[in-house]
């Protein structure tokens, strides 16, 4: 039951981080980026394309390396999208210090869904196949599939700002943090 709570705890978070990203007029992180053009291209909400994207890559995903897969897979592609879509409701701060503080709660978000060891959302997924394929760190994984998000949203019509920049630069690193910060206490709680 901890586990799950964790897991709906980080989604939660992401679905949060995001929303503050997209509503600080900043420039949207580079997998919103993409999530922005596809909902232009099929005119639909961010949270939608966010699904239509997930439900994709998860069946990619089954057949390259099906053991990444869990709980979490599924519950990422259907209640982020969801999440983002309500949590849009709300109005909140623009600017830069919105957009970095949404840039750290969706990483910190990512980091402890994928702690609870549920699964992986199926970005996230790719980026751990990646990592053990390559055997480089997370952090440069996904610095790297962080610029063909940008390019595919770019093509697909999706504006980018500053913040989309800064988000390329800083959300794998983030990510790589949290996840050793939440994986200790893991570790201490087991101990």
């Amino acid at each position: 039951m901890r586990k799950i709570i964790v897991m709906l705890l980080g989604l939660t978070l992401l679905a949060l981080g995001i929303s503050f990203i997209i509503q600080s007029n900043f420039g949207a992180d580079p997998v919103t980026v993409m999530f922005t053009g596809v909902a232009n291209l099929l005119n639909v909400t961010i949270g939608r394309a966010s699904q239509i994207i997930m439900v994709c890559l998860i069946v990619i995903v089954y057949f390259v390396d099906k053991s990444k897969l869990g709980f979490a897979t599924v519950s990422h592609a259907v209640l982020v999208g969801f999440l983002m879509d309500f949590f849009m409701t709300f109005s909140l701060p623009q600017g830069i210090i919105s957009n970095v503080l949404g840039v750290t709660i969706m990483s910190a978000g990512l980091a402890m869904y994928i702690t609870a060891e549920l699964g992986a959302g199926a970005l996230d997924c790719v980026t751990m196949i990646l990592v053990n394929k390559s055997k480089l760190e997370f952090k440069y994984v996904r610095i790297g599939l962080d610029v063909v998000f940008v390019a595919i949203g770019l093509v697909l019509d999706a504006t980018i700002g500053y913040g989309s920049m800064i988000a390329v630069v800083i959300t794998g690193p983030l990510i790589q943090m949290f996840l050793k910060q939440f994986n200790t206490i893991k570790k201490l709680r087991t101990a």
